[in-house]
């Protein structure tokens, strides 16, 4: 790739393309939610930053460990991975906002049954959470197995921690929808009831994920606006604060939902189904007008 990568996705392709390997002992790399070794190991990191990813004014220390850890373990949910163990790597000002974080981390590692076994502390003047976890499949879920036909699937509900989201920085009280974005949850839950072709979980929006699924895949999707599930009075609440419902359920992220592609039809209670893969490329969406636009929205750090 020539010249600077202008957003996220392109940083990470050339980022691909620089550290490539045919290095035997890893079938998964960089690219997916996770890398997965040829013994079934599977590692990601995820990063938590002040000011990039929270303010202090919305979140405890202690919801700032349990969020970043559940974002990091997320991944290895979106690979289909049972948790292992977790390493923290905490950078604050002082030892007592370590510990305070740490206790979050700790609740988190807890609630999903994997031990927290290591990590780093350093010493700085911003707040910062980086979480490398490890878990363990025999078969594990990509990103690149979506085909032709399969229908696209999301588990939960999307919109509500971009809601949340927007809802803190706008003083607004909308406690529900605040609580889905200061405690979400990985979607280990759900992984004996699915057997998914491909997967992504939706950290970044449903627009955007998806449309990294769809680029691995080589396919395209086509999704309708109106079959997108939301929390129950989500619209009226994006009302109140002027915003547009549709806009936030497709293009919000923090969800951790698992966005997934299956052949066969799945049980409602499961996962709602969205949309179906295509041929081509991207992301398409059928809005509530009947006009079919190219997807748009989601969350880029660059």
């Amino acid at each position: 790739m020539s010249g600077s990568p202008e957003s996220e996705d392109e940083l990470v392709r050339a980022l691909r393309e620089r550290l490539a390997t045919d290095d035997g002992r890893v079938t998964t790399s960089i690219g997916d939610d996770a890398a997965v070794l040829a013994d079934g190991t599977v590692i990601s990191v995820d990063a938590s930053v002040e000011g990039a990813h929270f303010r202090r004014e919305w979140l405890s220390l202690p919801q700032v460990g349990f969020r970043g850890t559940v974002a990091a373990l997320s991944d290895l949910a979106a690979m289909g991975a049972s948790p292992v163990a977790v390493l923290s790597s905490v950078v604050a000002p002082e030892t007592s906002e370590v510990q305070a974080l740490m206790d979050g981390v700790g609740e988190a590692a807890h609630l999903y049954g994997a031990p927290v076994i290591g990590g780093n502390v350093a010493r700085a003047n911003h707040l910062a959470l980086h979480t490398t976890v490890i878990g363990r499949t025999r078969a594990p879920w990509t990103r690149a197995g979506a085909r032709v036909g399969d229908a696209v699937y999301v588990t939960g509900t999307v919109g509500a921690a971009a809601l949340g989201w927007r809802a803190l920085e706008a003083g607004r009280d909308l406690a529900p929808f605040i609580a889905r974005w200061r405690r979400p949850r990985a979607r280990f839950d759900l992984a004996p009831f699915l057997a998914p072709t491909a997967c992504i979980d939706v950290s970044d929006g449903v627009a955007l994920d998806l449309a990294r699924l769809c680029h691995a895949s080589g396919v395209a999707a086509r999704i309708e606006l109106a079959r997108l599930p939301v929390e129950a009075g989500f619209a009226e609440a994006c009302a109140t604060m002027g915003l547009d419902p549709d806009a936030l359920a497709i293009g919000g992220g923090e969800d951790y939902e698992l966005l997934f592609t299956m052949p066969a039809s799945l049980d409602p209670s499961v996962a709602t189904r969205v949309g179906e893969i295509v041929e081509g490329e991207a992301v398409h969406v059928l809005g509530r007008d009947g006009v079919v636009e190219r997807g748009r929205g989601g969350h880029q750090h660059f």
